[in-house]
């Protein structure tokens, strides 16, 4: 069983923090007892929290997401995409393609890593070409919405490096030679090692 006191400002903005992304945003927790959705409990004191180990199993997934619902990037993406696609279907979209057009072109320029998935299949048609036929605008949105929905989750785990990178600098998964496989990454490094600590013990 561990206990951990509350201390300082800081660390006890990490202690609630960590009971935030456990009890995934539940807002409701009381003094004694308090039951995951694992089925595991974490006692909540006047000046301390007390748990076992355990608890952290599946802590890398609410880490990701917990971290993922602050920028979301991806997903505003993808609803930006089929806002266009909506718009096209209606026909509002032609008055104003080109201003469209240059803004799908800036959020994939700005989104480097599904700018990385999409040089290996096609290219963005030219303007020109765009305003001549607008059918080719539609054609590379769905392509492009496409290869977002396909690596979805590794876009999802770049999108939280980036927001975590700027916080906590180069820790763990967010070592810029760490390029692929965020989350295990950081559940190797944390979440596997204290649960597998107090195992061996």
């Amino acid at each position: 069983m561990e206990r951990v006191y509350l201390s300082d400002w800081l660390f006890n903005a990490g202690i609630i923090g960590f009971l935030s992304i456990l009890f995934e945003g539940k807002e409701d927790l009381k003094e004694g007892e308090n039951t995951l959705s694992n089925g595991r409990t974490i006692y909540i004191g006047k000046n301390y929290i007390e748990f076992e180990r355990e608890v952290l199993e599946g802590f890398s997934d609410k880490y990701f997401n917990s971290a993922y619902e602050r920028y979301r990037r991806t997903d505003r993406f993808i609803d930006y995409c089929r806002e266009i696609l909506e718009d096209i279907k209606k026909e509002t979209l032609y008055k104003d393609i080109e201003k469209s057009y240059k803004e799908l072109k800036n959020r994939i320029d700005n989104f480097s890593k599904l700018k990385d998935f999409l040089k290996k299949d096609f290219q963005l048609p030219p303007l020109n070409e765009v305003k001549r036929n607008p059918e080719l605008f539609r054609e590379y949105i769905l392509k492009v919405l496409e290869v977002a929905e396909k690596n979805k989750q590794i876009l999802i785990e770049n999108d939280v490096k980036i927001y975590l990178g700027k916080i906590y600098g180069q820790k763990s998964f967010l070592n810029r030679t760490i390029t692929s496989n965020y989350k295990n990454k950081f559940k190797e490094d944390f979440e596997d090692k204290i649960i597998n600590d107090t195992k061996k013990n």
